[in-house]
């Protein structure tokens, strides 16, 4: 099993754009900078912990996003007085 060091010594962040790639790509997938990249396990980590806080964030976003649409669907249901509320 990979130690955290294995797997963050495998990663590396693009100085252009942010984004985390794989020490073997020669360049940014993202941004296709082809120059020095930073290596820093802390800084690899804290980009790691960024990630999963956005991606957090968005499905949080998501899941609200959601929940207004039954809000209005309900909101809209009481209004017309239909025998049946909406699914």
């Amino acid at each position: 099993m990979p130690t955290r060091n294995t797997v963050l010594t495998g990663l590396k962040i693009c100085r252009l754009c942010g984004a985390l790639n794989c020490e073997s790509n020669k360049q940014c997938y993202n941004c296709a900078w082809h120059g020095d990249f930073d290596p820093d396990n802390e800084h690899v980590l804290a980009s790691l912990r960024q990630s999963r806080d956005n991606r957090s964030r968005t499905e949080q976003t998501g899941k609200l996003a959601g929940l207004l649409v039954r809000v209005k669907k309900l909101i809209h249901w009481r209004r017309e007085g239909s025998p049946h509320p909406p699914s």
